[in-house]
């Protein structure tokens, strides 16, 4: 369990192959507050609150390849987008790699739902980008169930949680609302 969550860790703390955005900068680019969640001012268990602080802090790296792969559509560069959906497999591998409380596991899986449905809409317009044609951002059906999966996570996370404290509770919002395309 030791080396899972140390090789999660720095999944976390190195940046993606192909961004040079750090969480900040996504979050700017949004724009969007970012309310970090607080383990230690947290009322839930310790079990709780670090499976939460580890999901948030992979919703984060969702954050940036989004926001990024974004920007790589609009300036029409497919090969930088390619390396950002190839970073999106990491983060589904390191999302499956978590091992979420009872209260956190539902959410845990949309969360990752929602990530493969941002890979498989950037993998698309990758595949619709081929002979030339300009790369755009309309959203499709996997950005609507995207959405729809992370305001699903958000509700349950709330509901598990009625006691949190007010600035962590921000926090479930201020993450999952900051992945979400819509």
């Amino acid at each position: 369990m030791m080396i899972k969550s140390l090789c999660l860790a720095i999944l976390v703390i190195l940046p993606c192959a192909a961004s040079a955005l750090t969480v900040d900068q996504a979050y700017a680019a949004i724009p969007h507050q970012r309310t970090p969640f607080n383990t230690d001012a947290s009322r839930l268990s310790r079990g709780q609150a670090e499976a939460l602080q580890q999901l948030f802090e992979l919703s984060d790296r969702g954050t940036v390849l989004r926001v990024d792969a974004l920007q790589g559509l609009q300036r029409a560069d497919a090969s930088h987008v390619r390396a950002v959906v190839r970073d999106y497999a990491a983060l589904l591998e390191a999302l499956r790699q978590l091992r979420p409380t009872q209260q956190t596991r539902a959410a845990t899986e949309l969360v990752a739902q929602a990530v493969q449905q941002q890979q498989r809409f950037f993998e698309t317009k990758l595949q619709a980008g081929n002979g030339g044609s300009r790369l755009d951002a309309v959203f499709t059906a996997d950005v609507h169930q995207s959405s729809q999966k992370l305001r699903q996570a958000y509700s349950l996370l709330m509901a598990a949680f009625p006691d949190e404290t007010a600035r962590n509770r921000q926090a479930f919002f201020d993450h999952l609302c900051a992945l979400d395309f819509l």
